[in-house]
């Protein structure tokens, strides 16, 4: 999710214009490469997992699972991220650190809803994995305050404070204290660390591999 919040900010600040096309091309790219890719992914391995799990066929499991994307929880939760972004940027060019408070906004409104029982089919994770989209708006505005003070940020981030952060992600990895979710209500302190300390030696470690045309060529597609 901070990853691609840092790709989508950085496409977002070079749009001046709110009502230019490429917002909407952004929109298209959501829908027909993320969300719909998604759900005929599902729809292909949805008959094979039930032969492996030894599950009858049921048109509620497949409605659940593939129509509303209960089987691909992070590309239906990031589709639903990302469109709640692109709809605030419709209404006007905010400052990244406005997303920010935005996702902070959704961040405790998915809680309520989670601690308030709210369902519309029997998982209430569903359509979507709203809640975690909701939520996941916040991880993808810190992507996007991290490319606007990337370079501010890097220099804070030297290789005693990285050893630090691994030491400590590895800890809290090999012996958790907690278990980590992204669902609404879910995420403790315990998760935050995880969460914070892995982001970060990632981007340094991705910083850290030289440029070659292999890498330059995987990345964009």
């Amino acid at each position: 999710f901070f990853v691609s919040g840092y790709l989508l900010f950085k496409k977002l600040n070079k749009m001046t214009d709110v009502n230019t096309n490429e917002g909407i091309v952004l929109l298209n790219n959501i829908l027909f490469k993320l969300l719909i890719p998604s759900v005929l992914f599902s729809l292909i391995v949805f008959f094979p997992k039930l032969f492996i799990r030894e599950i009858d066929f049921d048109w509620q499991l497949l409605f659940y699972d593939v129509i509303l994307g209960r089987s691909t929880w992070f590309t239906s939760a990031l589709a639903i991220a990302e469109i709640l972004i692109l709809l605030l940027f419709f209404i006007r060019n905010f400052s990244i650190e406005i997303f920010f408070i935005y996702g902070i906004v959704l961040s405790y409104f998915s809680i309520i809803i989670y601690q308030s029982n709210v369902s519309i089919f029997d998982d209430s994770r569903l359509p979507f994995h709203y809640r975690s989209g909701m939520f996941a708006v916040l991880l993808l505005s810190l992507g996007g305050l991290y490319y606007k003070y990337e370079s501010i940020i890097d220099r804070c981030i030297n290789k005693w404070v990285f050893i630090l952060l691994l030491i400590s992600y590895l800890i809290m990895t090999y012996f958790p204290y907690d278990n980590v979710s992204l669902d609404a209500g879910l995420v403790s302190p315990y998760s935050w660390g995880i969460i914070i300390c892995g982001v970060i030696c990632f981007i340094r470690i991705c910083k850290w591999i030289p440029n070659n045309r292999f890498y330059n060529y995987w990345g964009p597609h």
